[in-house]
């Protein structure tokens, strides 16, 4: 009977959690893939993404937003936003990437479809996957926010990984930051995966230093003590210069 007692109270606290969660904030879940490939194999692996797979995306609106890296251990990142919440997208794929399989056979044609998709994956090296969710609202999905053949947008990425038990001050840190300075950069944290959370920071159009054209207010608060506590929390920081095809507005 204990056992049972225990066993109710314990399913009620996750309903209660849920319930008020769903009631404080709309939660937008992303499955985010990493891959870093072969040697040679990047500038084949960009152009299957950017005339194939990209536009597909566009054709059936689903909302991935990629990113190349020009160093560091990944050279391709794509977050996929997951509509239907955090279903087991294998065994249950949600009905945008259903669609989105069809579109593309529709276009190639099956047996061009596994050809090419055998020949993207042959060119990763090493690949992982991690469950993210969006700090933020969503992106509009519209024309201009695919940008096809547009120019791209060079950004810095951060991946950080906090001190065991400070990510959530690590997080508090950070949404200060945003809002002291008004600056908000495109913002992902970790449900699982190595990576607390990624920040992906726009870099003015030359692609120089981020903060050359910014506050005399960000430039003191990156100064500050709160910044630098912010730093003492982490256990590995990695940055990257890289570019967006996508439109990116803040």
């Amino acid at each position: 009977m204990k056992i049972k007692i225990i066993n109710f109270l314990i399913s009620l606290f996750v309903l209660q959690t849920v319930f008020a969660d769903d009631h404080k904030e709309k939660v937008y879940y992303f499955e985010a893939s990493f891959s870093s490939f072969h040697p040679g194999g990047k500038l084949r692996a960009s152009e299957i993404i950017e005339e194939y797979w990209f536009p597909t995306d566009k054709n059936v609106g689903r909302l991935a937003i990629p990113f190349d890296l020009k160093a560091g251990e990944w050279d391709h990142v794509v977050f996929f936003y997951k509509p239907e919440g955090l279903a087991d997208s294998k065994q249950n794929p949600d009905k945008v990437s259903q669609e989105w399989k069809k579109d593309i056979i529709k276009r190639l044609g099956e047996e061009e479809f596994i050809k090419l998709e055998k020949e993207f994956f042959s060119l990763i090296k090493k690949k992982s996957t991690a469950i993210f969710k969006l700090v933020g609202e969503l992106p509009k999905i519209n024309d201009a926010f695919y940008n096809l053949g547009g120019p791209k947008t060079p950004v810095v990425v951060n991946f950080e990984t906090f001190k065991m038990g400070k990510a959530e001050e690590g997080f508090e840190k950070m949404d200060q930051f945003r809002s002291s300075t008004g600056y908000t950069p495109m913002l992902f944290r970790s449900i699982t995966g190595k990576y607390d959370q990624i920040t992906i920071w726009k870099l003015p159009n030359d692609g120089k230093d981020l903060f050359n054209e910014q506050s005399e207010q960000m430039k003191n608060f990156m100064k500050s003590d709160a910044m630098k506590s912010y730093f003492e929390l982490l256990e590995e920081s990695q940055s990257g210069i890289g570019t967006i095809p996508w439109t990116y507005s803040q």
